[in-house]
């Protein structure tokens, strides 16, 4: 059940970001790296305000405003870390799609060659005319 949500978060992603391409998958991560890292810039950026402001009121605004920068960063981390999931997940996803379509191209040849089989016996019987 839990690689089946895993599963499923990862999908909802995929599409809610409309994410099609191993391409646009790494060009998201680069972005997302990119947004994360001046999040993090501006919320050391109010840290360092913090360390000398004085005032209570000027302290409560800026820890509401660290809160969330911290917020919007633990939002891009589970982007981030979903989008390498995915990533991590494509080279297993391919095999398994060519051993998915090679059982189903091996059952269509036996399901052609016993329909085939099962023609030819009825042509036999047909024409030895045994009937039934």
């Amino acid at each position: 059940m839990r690689k089946l949500n895993r599963y499923t978060e990862q999908c909802r992603f995929l599409c809610r970001e409309k994410l099609n391409t191993v391409s646009e998958l790494t060009d998201f991560i680069e972005r997302k790296e990119t947004i994360l890292a001046e999040r993090i810039n501006d919320r050391d950026k109010i840290n360092n305000r913090l360390r000398r402001c004085y005032e209570p009121e000027s302290i409560e605004a800026l820890r509401s405003e660290q809160d969330g920068l911290t917020q919007k960063i633990a939002a891009i981390r589970k982007q981030i870390q979903l989008a390498d999931a995915v990533l991590k997940r494509v080279p297993s996803m391919k095999e398994n799609i060519r051993v998915e379509q090679r059982l189903q191209a091996q059952m269509r040849d036996e399901t052609g060659r016993h329909y085939r089989e099962r023609e030819a016996k009825k042509k036999e019987v047909r024409s030895r005319g045994w009937e039934r």
